[in-house]
């Protein structure tokens, strides 16, 4: 990994339930001196009622791993926002009171309802690249290329049922 991508650190500044569902948001620094990219749109959400942890995913990192698993957003282009040297950026994650997880039943399709209030740990999955995403058509399939795209970036929080917003843990620079 480069230095540059070394040099971004990610903390949750604040993480709320509500009436209307979950909100996070994230903020990503940038202390090198060259502007990266940083994904930034909802691509998969990995449910583990047990642990009471919702992953959200703003990158393609492990793909193949958690395809059972995977809500169905779709593979299109990540959507990144340029982070400039040395600034910062606030993403917002927000997510509805509901949402449906398809699972595979045999050769059935079910739907699961999931409330986002069940959820009050969340891990924020996203990357950081030197360059923005770019298909290459005689390259590996799509979903490999997204797979390896940015260095990974993980934050890990918990969220209270309803109140007061939380700040949140950072796990710090790409790990």
């Amino acid at each position: 990994m480069s230095e540059a991508l070394e040099a971004v650190t990610a903390n949750a500044t604040r993480a709320w339930h509500d009436d209307t569902g979950m909100h996070v948001r994230l903020r990503i620094v940038n202390h090198s001196d060259r502007t990266l990219f940083v994904g930034r749109g909802k691509r998969r959400l990995q449910f583990d009622a047990d642990a009471s942890l919702l992953t959200v995913w703003l990158c393609d990192h492990e793909l193949e791993e958690s395809i059972g698993q995977r809500c169905a957003i779709g593979l299109t282009m990540p959507s990144a926002v340029a982070l400039g040297a040395g600034t910062e950026v606030e993403l917002s994650i927000d997510l509805p009171t509901k949402i449906f997880q398809m699972q595979l039943d045999g050769d059935q399709v079910k739907f699961i309802e999931r409330t986002t209030s069940e959820y009050r740990n969340i891990s924020l999955r996203s990357a950081v690249a030197e360059t923005p995403f770019y298909y290459s058509p005689r390259g590996e399939p799509l979903a490999q290329q997204l797979c390896r795209w940015g260095a990974p970036l993980k934050v890990e929080l918990a969220v209270p049922a309803k109140g007061e917003p939380q700040l949140g843990h950072s796990e710090g620079p790409c790990q």
